[in-house]
């Protein structure tokens, strides 16, 4: 395993350095919204160019997860448009806003930013995924190598989702570790999301854009180092 992180953070060190192919625009859009969601509620916003952001309660972890993906998703189609490009891809992720991985609500529903990577095409799913599989499960070190290379050639938005507001019941206390405590439960999130777009990415006409600097074009190598 460690030999395996360290080939990953040696093959992203290169792309670090790999100008060209994570070349940015000099202009970018931003839009941004609010939303609030109370118990089993789900949250949906139209992007633009067949995507959508939803927010869907998490089920038996108390709590929601958000994502992007197509506004009319085939049920065999990948769908995780954010997962694809925001590591970790194992344990918790930035799109859980609930007590999964025995996470406190308080500290589920708290704390700083959400930052986020994301597909802007939806054409360039499949190969994202098959990136993506070759990465956390790579038959070669090779297989490993480019498969992260295409994963950072590939088209991307890149997002922060900030929580504004929380009704949490609390947990109680540790006292014994060998006992499961309850972790508490989210009642209510009122939150706002932020996304930095390509200029040339068309929102929905009821969302408002602004100007906006592009991302580095190398922070998506950078967040590994």
């Amino acid at each position: 395993m460690e030999r395996a992180i360290l080939f990953v953070v040696s093959v992203l060190a290169l792309m670090l350095f790999a100008g060209p192919c994570l070349g940015a625009p000099s202009a970018c859009q931003r839009i941004s919204f609010h939303g609030e969601v109370v118990g089993q509620d789900a949250f949906r916003v139209n992007l633009g160019m067949g995507l959508t952001f939803r927010l869907e309660p998490s089920g038996d972890e108390s709590g929601w997860e958000f994502e992007i993906g197509p506004t009319q998703s085939r049920s065999d189609e990948w769908d995780a448009y954010i997962y694809t490009l925001t590591p970790p891809w194992r344990g918790r992720h930035a799109t859980m806003l609930n007590t999964s991985y025995a996470t406190p609500a308080r500290q589920a529903a708290t704390g700083a930013q959400r930052h986020f990577w994301f597909l802007l095409r939806r054409a360039d799913a499949p190969a994202a995924k098959a990136a993506l599989d070759d990465v956390l499960w790579p038959k070669t070190d090779e297989a490993q190598e480019s498969a992260l290379m295409q994963l950072g050639d590939l088209p991307r938005g890149s997002g922060e989702l900030t929580i504004l507001a929380a009704d949490i019941e609390p947990g109680l206390a540790v006292s014994n570790p060998s006992e499961l405590e309850p972790l508490g439960r989210i009642h209510r999130l009122a939150f706002r999301v932020a996304l930095t777009l390509p200029e040339g990415f068309s929102p929905a006409a009821t969302l408002a854009k602004d100007v906006a600097p592009c991302p580095d074009p190398h922070a998506w190598a950078q967040q590994w180092q």
